[in-house]
């Protein structure tokens, strides 16, 4: 998770990404993977594909200067 703490932080530092605690949106991101990973009622409702889609739109507007 560190790597992607830094990876969210140096976006933050060029100005990519907004203000958010960096410890808290990859904790988030981690485990939205995870829940797909781990939880069969996701997976069998939403492909991999759609749930990927949508986690990038998502985090994307959580994350991204506006």
């Amino acid at each position: 998770m560190q790597e992607l703490v830094r990876i969210l932080r140096e976006g933050q530092a060029d100005g990519t990404f907004g203000e958010f605690r960096a410890e808290v949106m990859a904790n988030a991101i981690q485990g939205a993977i995870g829940e797909y990973m781990l939880n069969p009622a996701v997976i069998r409702h939403i492909g991999l594909a759609a749930y990927t889609e949508e986690l990038i739109r998502t985090f994307e507007k959580a994350v991204c200067r506006q």
